[in-house]
């Protein structure tokens, strides 16, 4: 876990003393997953954005989430509420993040337009359906849901209810 560990990265970036290019970063946050990326609601998660915000070394672009747990759940309302879980951190993440930025000095951009331009990137195939699917619903500019393996249902996408039928499992 060195990519998640603060202390880890800054090393690396000591010894460093110029970068042709920032490298784009998304953060991954932890939503209820637990196999990887920092607790979305932790402060952890926050001292990290404002770490790559304020490197010459990285840019951050946008925060991601993998509600994998999704994959335990073959109810309705479970997947409905793992979907509405992802997004209600985020948006606690998006929020304290904006406040730790109004916060910090010199900045060379508001603390709205840093966090309205990052791109929030959610999702696992069995709440793609579960998760809002109209801009308005959320409080996020540059929603994207990524689906996962969507395209191609296999077995356990119909055990979750992510596909309706055995005719829509790939081979």
């Amino acid at each position: 876990r060195n990519h998640d560990n603060l202390d880890g990265n800054t090393n690396k970036s000591a010894e460093q003393t110029t970068v042709p290019k920032p490298f784009t970063v998304f953060l991954k946050l932890d939503t209820g997953y637990h196999r990887a990326g920092v607790p979305a609601t932790s402060t952890e998660a926050i001292d990290l954005a404002m770490r790559i915000h304020t490197s010459k070394f990285a840019n951050l672009v946008g925060v991601y989430s993998h509600c994998g747990h999704a994959y335990d759940a073959n109810e309705h309302d479970t997947l409905q509420d793992i979907a509405k879980t992802d997004l209600e951190q985020i948006q606690q993440f998006l929020n304290s993040f904006r406040s730790a930025l109004a916060n910090a000095k010199s900045l060379l951009s508001s603390p709205q337009s840093i966090v309205d331009d990052l791109i929030v990137s959610v999702g696992s195939t069995p709440s793609l359906f579960h998760h809002p699917n109209n801009k308005s619903d959320v409080d996020i500019q540059n929603l994207e849901i990524h689906p996962g393996n969507y395209t191609l249902y296999d077995r356990q996408q119909l055990w979750t209810g992510a596909c309706r039928d055995e005719s829509q499992v790939a081979g």
